[in-house]
């Protein structure tokens, strides 16, 4: 299955921004970007636009190794997944006429991952100048319109 130049843009944002919070493993699935810190003290739960069929999980590990793999490539490369029977992202190959990389994938219920987020559960809370440099860096590369902070139980 291809890769559309959106995906791969999109799939880009996602590992940009899991760099800025420092966090190693993404799940994307159904829709979703869902991913936390070892810390567990900074969390990814957002929508994601993937041009792929329903079902499809993907499971990255090392993610700084996989954006230091797309660095590799010029504006214009081929990204190809492989699935498994379960519809789980195997690898990733991304390849131009000169060269290609791959990419091994991780079972998703090898990743510790949030599932979502309780919204009945609110606080105040107030952010460092430092925060709100990552959070609004990391609002950026997503091309978010909004942030909402959302503090409680990661399930």
């Amino acid at each position: 299955m291809q890769l559309s130049k959106q995906d791969v843009i999109n799939l880009k944002d996602a590992i940009n921004v899991a760099k800025v919070l420092n966090i190693d493993n993404i799940v994307i699935n159904d829709g979703m970007v869902l991913a936390f810190n070892e810390a567990k003290s900074a969390a990814i739960v957002s929508p994601i636009a993937l041009d792929v069929p329903e079902g499809v999980k993907m499971g990255l590990v090392r993610v700084k190794e996989l954006e230091s793999r797309i660095s590799v490539f010029p504006a214009d490369f081929v990204v190809d997944l492989t699935l498994t029977l379960n519809n789980d992202v195997k690898s990733i190959k991304m390849s131009t006429e000169s060269m290609t990389v791959s990419y091994r994938c991780a079972s998703i219920r090898d990743i510790q991952a949030p599932k979502g987020i309780h919204p009945d559960e609110y606080v105040s809370f107030s952010l460092s100048q430092e925060d709100v440099k990552m959070t609004a860096k990391g609002a950026k590369m997503m091309k978010a319109d909004t942030v909402d902070f959302s503090i409680g139980k990661i399930y």
